[in-house]
């Protein structure tokens, strides 16, 4: 990657990227993670950064440690699994990067994933992406640049789902404002997809076309994509009845950080990564993460330090209590009742802490958990 691209990731500008010839090449060994991300990340706001993730192994184990990619792009090794973020994002007051929904700066490309597996690739129509890579043995991931970043989160999630609904994405996997894609060059480290002498599989980029780039718009009429409403939907109350099938999208948009800081519960889940819990005791905290905003990829960050954490088993508990309420303060008091000594807060769920400060007086009188 030249130093003019490099500098891009830095901060806000803009890199050409020459079209395609109309005979499109199969071989395309020679573009690097760093022509992918200089493409993708074609103009950042300022002071933001574009985030890379790089783990050995099985990516399952261990959390999503995120680092800038103008540090780390030119030295990522083929040998390891490397993703890129779809968004950018800000430093914190203490110059710390991370890739958290509070630092987001603007959603940069969009991801379909299972292509080739779960969801059609005829799917795509005439639809050019502007990458696909083969992330397992007829898997494939594909890459959809944004003309310009979309700075509104809102809008980058509501966009992203209406690609979910069409049934172009997992519907499992985290939201536009802090999801990780695979990069061409490197691992898919998970064991089952090793060769029978142990080898990994090699990611393999085989369409790229970083000339289209797209609008919402142009996203949404070439997918034939339905938009969502944008008119909030929130619960009045929660019900009591813990075998009811609800959804997340009921309740106000909860900041689990907010809700850490406040609970002691969620507080030592956070700063422990789930070390040393009980399986109950993790299960109720996943029941208050998990509802909130970005909560599956939060639920799997804050569960990295448990013993027994796995992504696919994980991915299951959390599926489970998106079905049911969010746990209440009784239930923690029943599951680890030290965890509430000293506690002063007086919600009857641990959920409520983070929601907007514009829920305070509608939902104050009428939550019953």
């Amino acid at each position: 990657m030249n130093n003019n691209n490099n500098n891009n990731l830095k901060r806000g500008g803009e890199v050409d990227v020459p079209a395609m010839a109309s005979a499109e090449p199969s071989d395309f060994s020679r573009v690097t993670n760093a022509d992918v991300c200089a493409a993708a990340f074609h103009k950042v706001p300022d002071g933001a950064y574009a985030a890379i993730c790089t783990k050995a192994g099985d990516p399952n184990e261990d959390g999503w440690p995120a680092s800038r990619a103008d540090a780390v792009i030119g030295k990522l090794s083929a040998t390891k699994n490397n993703y890129a973020n779809c968004s950018s994002f800000y430093p914190d007051k203490d110059g710390a990067f991370t890739v958290r929904k509070s630092q987001f700066a603007a959603c940069h490309f969009l991801m379909l994933d299972d292509l080739g597996t779960k969801n059609a690739l005829e799917r795509l129509g005439g639809f050019e992406l502007s990458w696909l890579i083969e992330t397992s043995p007829g898997n494939f991931q594909g890459g959809i640049i944004l003309a310009e970043p979309i700075t509104d989160g809102d809008v980058a999630v509501r966009l992203l789902n209406a690609i979910i609904a069409a049934g172009l994405c997992d519907a499992g996997a985290s939201g536009p404002l802090s999801r990780w894609a695979r990069s061409p060059v490197g691992i898919n480290g998970k064991q089952k997809y090793a060769d029978a002498t142990g080898v990994p599989f090699q990611c393999r980029l085989v369409k790229w076309r970083p000339d289209r780039r797209y609008t919402p718009q142009e996203i949404v009429d070439g997918l034939k994509l339905e938009l969502a409403s944008t008119a909030p939907v929130v619960k009045t109350s929660i019900p009591a009845n813990s075998n009811q099938q609800v959804s997340s999208a009921e309740y106000p948009d909860a900041d689990a950080n907010k809700i850490a800081d406040a609970c002691q519960q969620i507080g030592l889940f956070r700063d422990t990564k789930g070390a040393g819990q009980s399986e109950p005791l993790w299960r109720d905290c996943l029941g208050i993460v998990g509802h909130c905003a970005d909560g599956e990829i939060t639920g799997h960050e804050w569960s990295s330090g448990h013993k027994k954490y796995r992504e696919a088993e994980t991915d299951k508990k959390l599926a489970y209590r998106l079905k049911i309420p969010p746990t209440t303060c009784a239930q923690f008091r029943t599951t680890n009742a030290e965890g509430c000594i000293g506690c002063k807060q007086r919600c009857r769920s641990p959920i409520t802490l983070g929601w907007p400060a514009w829920t305070t007086d509608a939902f104050s009188a009428e939550v019953s958990l």
